[in-house]
């Protein structure tokens, strides 16, 4: 079974002592074609997270924060990099920080540059946010929190730069400059 075999190659790489080199975040995505299925893609993320779960117990000062953030950026890249639209990924909180925890979210906000391309960019994020929501149901520990934007669940996917400059001098509230690292 498909779900399986990450937990299979973790053991082995455990019993061989693989598991304590250096994992190639990036490498592991880059070595999957750009079309790769959502099965591909949820079992590398689940592979990635595991080798790093095991690395922070059996490392001393193992950065667990950032290499769990470096896998969340590689499973978004991938998937960003099918799209090919004008749209900016920003990250916020300890996903920005680089200090993510186990299980931790990526909090996000999605931007894009002209307001001609909004409703492109929209359908991108709708996209985007449609093929994590199913890698996270195939087993891919990801989990993606877009609260964080204007208006939270009522607001948009996506806002132009401009809306969200306005936003942040006329309406964004405290804990939210807090939770941006402003």
């Amino acid at each position: 079974e498909a779900g399986r075999a990450p937990r299979h190659r973790g053991l082995e790489n455990l019993v061989s002592g693989e598991i304590e080199e250096e994992v190639d975040i990036a490498g592991r995505y880059a070595q999957l074609p750009a079309e790769a299925s959502a099965e591909a893609l949820a079992v590398t993320a689940e592979a990635v997270w595991l080798t790093i779960a095991t690395q922070w117990v059996l490392t001393p000062n193992f950065d667990v924060g950032r290499s769990l953030s470096l896998n969340i950026d590689a499973l978004i890249d991938h998937l960003w990099r099918r799209t090919k639209a004008g749209l900016d990924i920003v990250a916020l909180g300890s996903y920005a920080l680089m200090d993510n925890a186990l299980g931790s979210d990526a909090d996000l906000v999605w931007l894009v540059r002209s307001r001609a391309r909004h409703a492109e960019a929209e359908a991108c994020a709708q996209d985007l946010l449609a093929a994590l929501d199913r890698l996270k149901r195939l087993g891919a520990p990801v989990s993606v929190d877009l609260r964080l934007r204007p208006e939270g669940r009522q607001g948009l996917l996506v806002r132009t730069f401009e809306a969200f400059k306005s936003y942040e001098l006329e309406s964004m509230e405290m804990w939210e400059r807090f939770a941006m690292g402003q």
